[in-house]
């Protein structure tokens, strides 16, 4: 794999992009008031934005022109296939409780037909909601829904380009904790960090918080439609695979 890795354009320019993104996320936003004081805000934040598009610019061009890399898989096995599913499902319901909540365009109790949205979301607090499962629940989401469906892809630079945002979360968030906690940036109190977690569910694992209330304030419709619309993703990467459509069914099947 490391080998692939290092003789494949496309996944070494993904890679430096992504690490590039990273690095200089932590080294400016560790010393940004010094930065500030020393220059001006202005300064620290046209710098900042210089790096973070050559680092983005680094990932673009590398898929965009040596897509989609060295092929590392002869084919897609259904346990892959089932771990890509699982893992893209948990951040494909993490994303959609950003939209409004979804609802039958139908009203058994009034009997009229009504918006299929929901526009009036109740008020969770600082630790209700997705914030039950991580105190990052949005960048965990996206890193999770990525690498789920990169898992499901037999080339390299594929793997690389939606795994990227899962290590970003990971290496970003638990740096941004580390600041919060000396107030820099933000703030992380005492009674907020010992009911949640950064990791996802750790803090529902480990019984700090409740699977219970979880459960109770997410968008379940939501959460459907973000797990039919990866489960339909992955019998098409299934199909292109090799395999049967049967075949990939039986592997969601299995969880």
């Amino acid at each position: 794999m490391l080998k692939k890795l290092l003789s494949d354009p496309a996944s070494k320019w993904i890679c430096l992009g992504w690490a590039g993104f990273t690095l200089e996320n932590l080294i400016l936003s560790e010393n940004r008031t010094e930065i500030i004081e020393y220059f001006d805000n202005a300064t620290y934040h046209r710098v900042y934005n210089t790096l973070s598009t050559l680092a983005c610019v680094s990932v673009a061009f590398g898929y965009l022109r040596y897509r989609p890399g060295v092929k590392y898989l002869k084919n897609i096995s259904n346990l892959r296939l089932a771990a890509g599913f699982t893992i893209a499902s948990v951040g494909a319901c993490g994303v959609t409780q950003l939209a409004p909540k979804f609802q039958v365009p139908y009203s058994l109790e009034t009997g009229k037909a009504r918006c299929p949205f929901d526009f009036h979301d109740k008020e969770l607090g600082e630790t209700g909601g997705l914030i039950r499962v991580t105190r990052h629940p949005m960048l965990y989401s996206i890193g999770l829904l990525g690498f789920g469906i990169g898992l499901t892809s037999v080339n390299l630079g594929t793997m690389c380009l939606l795994s990227g945002p899962l290590f970003v979360a990971l290496v970003g968030t638990h740096h941004q904790d580390y600041r919060y906690r000396r107030n820099i940036g933000g703030t992380l109190s005492p009674e907020k960090e010992s009911v949640t977690s950064n990791i996802p569910f750790l803090a529902l694992v480990t019984g700090r918080n409740d699977w219970y209330e979880l459960f109770n304030e997410l968008k379940k419709m939501n959460c459907l439609v973000g797990i039919t619309s990866v489960g339909l993703l992955m019998l098409s990467r299934g199909r292109r695979s090799g395999r049967s459509t049967g075949a990939a069914t039986n592997a969601i099947k299995n969880l």
